[in-house]
């Protein structure tokens, strides 16, 4: 794994956070033939912008639906407010090597990316989510579970994704304890372990995902598929079971029971 500084910045030139959303469905801020539409704060993509169709190994459609532009071999994802309204953007060069940055407004705070997918909060009991670190990975997150559900209990899976393992803001919280199940899935290093029991000392019913060492999200899906992620959540929510079963005797509904 990569080390990054406190605003996300890796020595690689890449910089992490994260999105969602299948529950998007058509690409968000466009008309069904790609051309621009109104995104607050947004610029047009005529200014010489295109979609980002090729970007770590992630769907297009994924990367469409959260935004994900490009000009001159400059990476730009927005981040959005709940209202779908711009927040602020992260600015990621191609080229390994250079530093990537947050853009204007400067002055606006960092947030998760994918606030405005969320499921209305009366619902978000019925959702799992998945909190991811990094844009790769909340995005590979978000292409292994579009679609889902399949079972009984949960309506699906929603993914919001930390700007890195080191920003994590307690009044966060808000956003995930509403959830039905959630599951934090730091990279497998120290940050990343970090990164979970941050999440779980604010959100105490949330299962820390360990990653095997050296891995991450991307990784692991782009490799094994949903299948692969699916046996690390399994495993980790057995040992949550375990660790509850000690403290309270309420049964809890397997991961497997509605994937």
């Amino acid at each position: 794994m990569t080390k990054r500084d406190s605003n996300g910045h890796t020595a690689d030139g890449q910089l992490h956070s994260g999105t969602i959303s299948y529950l998007a469905g058509p690409l968000v801020g466009t008309s069904g033939d790609g051309a621009d539409k109104s995104t607050p704060g947004l610029p047009p993509l005529n200014e010489g912008w295109r979609w980002v169709v090729d970007w770590k190994g992630i769907d297009p459609d994924v990367l469409g639906a959260a935004l994900v532009t490009e000009r001159r071999g400059l990476i730009r994802i927005p981040y959005l407010n709940p209202d779908a309204s711009l927040c602020r953007e992260k600015l990621i060069w191609r080229t390994p090597g250079r530093n990537p940055w947050w853009g204007e407004p400067k002055e606006a705070a960092i947030i998760p990316l994918g606030l405005e997918t969320l499921p209305p909060v009366e619902e978000r009991h019925c959702w799992v989510l998945l909190v991811a670190e990094g844009d790769s990975d909340t995005l590979a997150c978000r292409s292994a579970y579009r679609g889902v559900p399949d079972g009984s209990r949960f309506h699906g899976v929603a993914v919001i994704g930390l700007p890195s393992a080191t920003i994590w803001k307690p009044e966060w919280a808000k956003h995930v304890s509403p959830f039905g199940r959630v599951f934090v899935l730091g990279d497998g290093d120290r940050p990343g372990r970090a990164m979970n029991q941050k999440v779980v000392r604010d959100v105490p019913d949330a299962i820390p995902v360990r990653l095997p060492d050296g891995r991450d999200a991307r990784s692991i899906y782009l490799h094994g598929g949903r299948d692969a992620l699916d046996r690390h959540l399994k495993r980790a929510e057995d040992d949550a079971r375990r660790r509850r079963a000690r403290l309270s005797p309420r049964p809890q509904p397997p991961w497997e029971q509605f994937l």
